[in-house]
């Protein structure tokens, strides 16, 4: 895919991008450093009035009325994010641009609807792909939430990390009344996020995926606890978290507590740390 999109870019377009995923990826162990640079490059490559890039974990249903939420259109019931970095959104402002441009209710403003069944998939879409000019303008969610904040056309883009329920994203907005993105702007956020989504699908393969008990058992290992104290702490057998040692043992491909302490103080990836601990 890198080499069919780059084909239809400028050679300084390639060369910016491939400058910026390296800086990227040279900041990949502080999550907050690399998600404001990467926003606020983006922002400048494709003349965006704002950019927020993030992690989100796709939230599974749990109950009936759960999945009649999500169903319905409730972006928070569907997702939850796990990192969020911005460029363009002023200190103090950023909860309100969150609330009225992502997470608003789909069921009582359908204008975005089409977003809903493609949570969890892979996708790049542009604002006149979603809801035409007529339909857009003549909407609450433009004339009353996007342009309170100087927020017009936009791109978002998601992906599906492989082996994780959580999923990329990508959104660039330009200032209300500007001129919309053109193919140029699309194909730049198509490779940055395929490029960086594949990055994260193969660290977070790496990761052993824990039950909620099993990461409480290994939180309290870090923290020194012997078993019998941890199952007293846990209201269980020490038999029983004996048991779930071993079984953290197999996760980690490790023999003992030491190795495994040892593998833990590594730096892992941002986001495989954010998945692994998620609970999802």
């Amino acid at each position: 895919m890198l080499w069919g999109v780059t084909q239809s870019l400028a050679i300084s377009d390639v060369r910016a991008l491939l400058q910026l995923l390296g800086e990227v990826r040279e900041l990949g162990e502080d999550p907050a450093a690399w998600r404001a640079h990467l926003a606020k490059e983006l922002a400048r490559l494709c003349n965006a009035r704002a950019v927020v890039s993030g992690e989100l974990g796709v939230r599974k249903p749990k109950t009936a009325a759960h999945e009649r939420a999500v169903n319905g259109g409730t972006c928070e019931a569907a997702v939850t994010a796990l990192a969020v970095g911005l460029s363009g959104i002023s200190e103090g402002e950023e909860r309100k641009f969150m609330a009225d441009v992502f997470w608003y209710d789909h069921q009582s403003d359908s204008t975005l609807n089409g977003l809903m069944p493609l949570y969890g998939s892979t996708f790049v879409r542009s604002r006149e792909e979603l809801s035409a000019n007529g339909s857009w303008y003549r909407s609450a969610l433009a004339n009353e939430r996007f342009r309170r904040h100087d927020c017009d056309d936009f791109i978002m883009a998601m992906s599906a990390v492989p082996g994780a329920s959580a999923i990329c994203s990508l959104e660039l907005f330009r200032a209300w009344g500007a001129p919309r993105f053109e193919e140029r702007e699309r194909l730049l956020v198509q490779l940055v996020h395929e490029e960086l989504s594949r990055d994260f699908g193969a660290r977070v393969a790496q990761q052993p995926r824990l039950s909620p008990r099993q990461r409480q058992v290994l939180a309290l290992l870090r923290r020194g606890l012997a078993e019998k104290q941890i199952a007293a702490e846990l209201d269980v057998s020490p038999h029983t978290v004996h048991d779930y040692v071993k079984a953290l043992y197999r996760a980690h491909t490790v023999q003992s507590r030491a190795e495994l302490l040892a593998k833990l103080a590594e730096p892992s990836p941002p986001l495989a740390r954010l998945v692994a601990t998620a609970g999802f």
